[in-house]
């Protein structure tokens, strides 16, 4: 049987650490990492997009054309009955990735992942172009800044109207859908509205 010396028994000694002198620091001198803040990641600050204005004028693109010329514009290609059949295979693969996603927005989306994605979603121009339907049958086009007061644009319509389109606004409203903006929405901003980036409105003319 083989012996062991007590000295090999015993663990290794560590080295033992130079003592500091009192005036030298005990803190490590390797500076501590800094992570950057919200406010300091890239692609954070977002560039806002204004109203192109020259020599002091918005360029507002005034486009006038028919409902016909619209529906033209908007009609759809035709499709075969066919394009929209699922297959057994199709349904599997949409229900796989269906699941996919699923489960990698509950492992990984947290609550401020969920509030930037938010934030990415919201519009990064400020300026909103608005489609006009007239009485006249008639779509008037135009771009507005989101800090234009809606008031403006109407006084704007009453002497566009009869100069573009040989249409005279006396008294009239502003249809948003099928609600009319009231009278203090006439203070009110294109973006405070909501109407950015683009919404459709409806000129009615009041009975006389």
């Amino acid at each position: 049987m083989k012996r062991f010396s007590k000295d090999a028994t015993k663990p290794a000694q560590r080295p033992r650490m130079e003592a500091t002198s009192k005036n030298q620091p005990t803190t490590n001198s390797m500076p501590a990492a800094t992570i950057p803040g919200p406010s300091e990641k890239m692609g954070e600050q977002r560039v806002v997009q204004e109203l192109p204005v020259v020599d002091g004028i918005a360029q507002r693109n005034v486009q006038i054309y028919s409902t016909d010329e619209l529906a033209r514009r908007i009609k759809q290609p035709e499709i075969d009955d066919d394009f929209f059949r699922l297959t057994v295979d199709d349904a599997k693969l949409f229900k796989q990735r269906y699941d996919e996603e699923r489960a990698r927005n509950e492992i990984l989306k947290t609550s401020e992942m969920r509030k930037r994605e938010a934030e990415s979603k919201k519009p990064t121009i400020n300026y909103a172009r608005l489609r006009f339907k007239l009485p006249n049958n008639l779509i008037l086009e135009a771009s507005f800044s989101g800090s234009e007061s809606l008031g403006l644009i109407r006084d704007w319509l009453v002497a566009v109207c009869l100069e573009k389109a040989n249409l005279e606004l006396k008294g009239f409203d502003i249809l948003f859908g099928l609600r009319p903006f009231k009278e203090g929405d006439y203070d009110r901003t294109v973006k405070d509205l909501g109407l950015i980036p683009a919404t459709t409105l409806t000129i009615v003319l009041r009975p006389v």
